[in-house]
C-alpha cells in the first residue's frame, strides 16, 4: 500500500512517499512505525522517494500497539498458530510476518505479536509483526475466584506449563494392562511406555510430559 515517510532534517519536516514495492520487508507496517530507510532519486523528474523500508532496529519498542506473548503451536509450510492468553486462544499468522525471518522458528517458541482484525473475515483476528522471544521469557499463572493466581498457592514443586501434544495417550481398553502401562522397546533402545506425550519448555530447556488417559 502507498504511503508516506515523514522525517526531520536540521529542524526541518522532509516528506518521502513511496510505493508498494518500496518496502524491504514483507511484514506489516503501520502508521506511527519508527523505520529505517533509503532516499532513491529518479533521474528523470528528480523526485525522491523512500525505499527499502524497515522497523528500525527496537523500534517495535517505540510504537503504542498493545503487544501480546504466547506459544507456537502449529506450523506449516507457509503459516502457523499461536496459542497465547488465559483462555488459550488460538491465533492463526502467516510466516512472513516474522520481524526477524532469517531466525528460524519452530514450535514450541515463545513469541511475541500484535493481535488485529483479519479485513477478509469478519469477526476473525490473526497475528501480525511476530518476534521470537527467549526461552523462558513468558510466566503463565492461572487467576482464581478470590483474585490470586494459581501459581500463588501452589506448593513449591507445582507449577503450571503449556505444551503440545506430541503423542495421544491409548484407551485403557487397548493396553496390556489396565493398572501398569505396557513397555516396549523403540528402534532407537528407548522404552516407550503407552502413555501421550506433550512437549514444553520447562525453564526454558524443551522437555517431554508424559500422561495417560
Amino acid at each position: 500500500m502507498p504511503g508516506k515517510i515523514r522525517c526531520h532534517q536540521h529542524e526541518e519536516a522532509l516528506y518521502y512517499p513511496f510505493g508498494e514495492r518500496d518496502p524491504k520487508v514483507e511484514y506489516t507496517l503501520q502508521v506511527g512505525d519508527w523505520v529505517q530507510f533509503n532516499v532513491a532519486t529518479d533521474r528523470r523528474d528528480n523526485l525522491q522517494r523512500a525505499t527499502n523500508i524497515e522497523l528500525f532496529e527496537n523500534g517495535i519498542n517505540f510504537t503504542k500497539e498493545k503487544r501480546e506473548q504466547g506459544v507456537v503451536t502449529a506450523l506449516k509450510e507457509s503459516f502457523g498458530f499461536i496459542t497465547y492468553g488465559q483462555r488459550e486462544v488460538r491465533l492463526y499468522f502467516r510466516l512472513c510476518e516474522l520481524i526477524n525471518p532469517e531466525e528460524p522458528i519452530k514450535v514450541q517458541d515463545e513469541v511475541e505479536f500484535t493481535v488485529v482484525q483479519d479485513p477478509t473475515s469478519p469477526g476473525r483476528s490473526h497475528a501480525i509483526r511476530v518476534k521470537i522471544l527467549p526461552p523462558g521469557t513468558i510466566e503463565y499463572t492461572t487467576p482464581l475466584m478470590n483474585g490470586s493466581s494459581k501459581s500463588d498457592q501452589l506448593g513449591a514443586d507445582d507449577y503450571t506449563l503449556i505444551g503440545v501434544v506430541e503423542k495421544e495417550a491409548p484407551s485403557r481398553w487397548n493396553m496390556d494392562s489396565p493398572q501398569k502401562p505396557n513397555r516396549k522397546m523403540e528402534e532407537n533402545g528407548e522404552e516407550n511406555f503407552n502413555e501421550g506425550v506433550i512437549v514444553c519448555n520447562k525453564n526454558g530447556v524443551k522437555d517431554k510430559i508424559y500422561f495417560s488417559t
